[in-house]
Order: C-alpha cells, then structure tokens, then sequence
C-alpha cells in the first residue's frame, strides 16, 4: 500500500514541527522538565523562608541580653561570612533546631543596615 504524497508530507511536516516545538519550548523555558520544576520549586520555598524568617531572626537578636553590645560586634565585623557565623552561633536564624545558612546570611545584612 502505497501512500498519497500529500499524506506522506503532511505526516513529516508534523512530526518535524512537534519536534521543533518541544525543543525550542525546552530551551525558551516553555515548558520543564519534572527534576527541574521540583528546583525551581525548591528555590522559591527557600526564598518565601528566607523572607519570612529574616524579620523574626532580627527581632531575636534585638529582644538578647547586651543587644547593643552584640549589634556593635556585628557591626565590627567586615566579611560577610563571619557576621554570618556570627548570626548563627547566637542562635537567632534557627528553624526549629537547626540554624539555616540563608536566613542567617540575611538576617546578618538586615542587622549590619540598622
């Protein structure tokens, strides 16, 4: 059975053009895969956390014994990521019982600002 060479081109021209857009929607960011939609999720979790935990870490380290001692140790502090450290080892950026290295990194800018 021989097909008609209408059907035949109208055949390629469509599996041509659901390839082109597949490839070009993956690439433009039409369309995600799974794996990177649970990171791009992901990463909009942590950034909802960390702008939902950076008033309450401030208002920890404001309501300690010696704030205004502590706040111009911080102050002192040049790098970043020593007032980070800083933050973290008051216990001020925790979540439950860890402490989260982007809320403390945040809360530590917010403080240095005051």
């Amino acid at each position: 059975m021989k097909m008609n060479d209408r059907l035949n081109g109208f055949v390629w021209g469509s599996a041509i053009g659901a390839a082109a857009a597949i490839i070009v929607g993956l690439s433009m960011g039409w369309v995600v895969t799974g794996s990177k939609a649970n990171v791009l999720a992901q990463k909009r979790a942590e950034t909802t956390l960390v702008a939902a935990m950076t008033p309450i870490c401030v208002d920890r380290f404001q309501r300690a014994d010696g704030y205004v001692a502590k706040l111009a140790a911080l102050k002192k502090i040049n790098l970043s990521w020593e007032r980070r450290d800083f933050v973290e080892k008051g216990d001020w950026a925790k979540i439950g019982k860890d402490s989260n290295f982007e809320v403390a990194d945040a809360c530590a800018e917010a403080l240095n600002k005051l």
